[in-house]
C-alpha cells in the first residue's frame, strides 16, 4: 500500500454499508489523494507457519482522513446526485499531483482544521496544535512554516480563504 501511495497510484477505496436485508444503506468513497503514509498503520508480519509467511499488511486509519476525503455516493439508502459526487472528487484532484509527503501534510493540516469544528480560525490556533504535527513528522524542524505553506495549498484548492491578520475561513 505504501508503494502505491508513494507512486501516486493508490486506489480510491469504497466503504459499503448494508442492512440485514442486504439493501445498501451507504456507499462512501475514500478519495485516493487522502491516502497518505499518515493514515497507514503497519501490521506485524505473518508468522512462519502462515501460508503467506512474512507478508506484511496494514490498517487504514479512517480517523486520520479528513471528512473532505470521504465522499458520499449513497447516503441513507439514497443516491447522491452525480454532479455533487463528481464536484467533490474534482476539488481535490490537484492533490494527486503533489508528492506523497506533501499530500500527507496537506491532509493532516485539513484534519487539524476540521477538528477545530468552527467556520473561522486563527493561525495561532494551529500553532497551538504543533505537537500533533510533530508527532507524525518528527524530523521536521520547521513545523510552523510548513503549516503556513499548507494553508496556502488549501487556499489554492478553494477549501479556505485568508481574511487577513492570521484569520482564515472555511469555504462551503
Amino acid at each position: 500500500m505504501l508503494s502505491r501511495i508513494n507512486s501516486g497510484s493508490a486506489p480510491t477505496l469504497c466503504l459499503l454499508e448494508r442492512n440485514g436485508s442486504w439493501q445498501i444503506e451507504s456507499l462512501t468513497a475514500i478519495h485516493s489523494s487522502f491516502l497518505t503514509e499518515v493514515v497507514i498503520e503497519r501490521r506485524p508480519a505473518l508468522g512462519p507457519h502462515a501460508r503467506r509467511a512474512g507478508w506484511i499488511g496494514c490498517n487504514i486509519r479512517l480517523d486520520r482522513i479528513p471528512i473532505d476525503g470521504e465522499i458520499a455516493v449513497i447516503q441513507g439508502g439514497f443516491c447522491i446526485p452525480k454532479t455533487v459526487v463528481r464536484r467533490r472528487f474534482r476539488q481535490f484532484l490537484p492533490l494527486a499531483h503533489l508528492p506523497a509527503e506533501q499530500r500527507g501534510w496537506t491532509t493532516l493540516t485539513l484534519s487539524v482544521i476540521r477538528a477545530l469544528a468552527k467556520p473561522a480560525f486563527r493561525l495561532s490556533e494551529l500553532y497551538e496544535r504543533e505537537k500533533s504535527f510533530a508527532q507524525l513528522y518528527p524530523d521536521n524542524r520547521h513545523i510552523r512554516a510548513k503549516i503556513r505553506q499548507q494553508l496556502q495549498v488549501l487556499r489554492n484548492l478553494g477549501v479556505l480563504r485568508f481574511e487577513g491578520s492570521g484569520l482564515y475561513r472555511l469555504i462551503g
